[in-house]
């Protein structure tokens, strides 16, 4: 794949939320030649994923397996590697953050490796963070599955748009830097 390929990451992600993101963001997907990677919150939940996925006609490969078609949507199967794909992603999309029960992610390990996010507007347990990186730009919340396409076509169709989120993401990670370290030592404490 040339090296324009933008890549995206679904990350933490509980049920039923990866069927319907990539759901409306398939079109999107094939438009840009994107190299797509889910990693569920709970990989126990995988092999219900990829039936989920190829019922909508997705073909899976799974990370674990290191035998990848371009074309395959990736599920990351192996546990603590999530750091590994912010770096090399430039698009995230927070799950746990479409529906009410779960209260959302942390979104500053992703902004650390400048990556720009959308999550669901349901991000109960990390409110305040959210609502600063919103102020500064830094991130996109959305109401619906569907808003995530409009925002990411927005992003994809315009490489100064993508850069100034992921610029803002990551300059609102280093200005959060010493309250960092005391969240990820709280953070056990939101094991959704």
């Amino acid at each position: 794949s040339n090296e324009k390929t933008k890549t995206v990451i679904i990350a933490s992600t509980h049920p039923n939320e990866e069927k319907n993101i990539i759901k409306n963001i398939k079109n999107t997907i094939n438009k840009y030649d994107l190299k797509i990677y889910i990693a569920p919150r709970h990989p126990e939940r995988i092999n219900v994923i990829k039936r989920e996925l190829n019922k909508e006609g997705i073909s899976i490969s799974l990370e674990s397996k290191k035998i990848n078609d371009d074309d395959d949507i990736i599920i990351i199967d192996t546990f603590g590697k999530l750091n590994q794909y912010f770096k090399i992603s430039d698009l995230v999309i927070l799950g746990g953050s479409f529906f009410k029960s779960i209260g959302g992610h942390n979104p500053l390990e992703a902004a650390n490796y400048g990556c720009g996010t959308i999550s669901g507007k349901y991000v109960d347990n990390w409110t305040n963070i959210y609502e600063d990186m919103i102020k500064a730009n830094a991130c996109i919340l959305v109401n619906t599955f569907e808003e995530i396409d409009l925002k990411m076509n927005k992003l994809l169709s315009s490489a100064s748009e993508m850069k100034k989120l992921q610029a803002n993401a990551l300059k609102f990670s280093n200005r959060n830097f010493f309250k960092k370290e005391k969240l990820f030592q709280d953070i056990e404490v939101y094991i959704n």
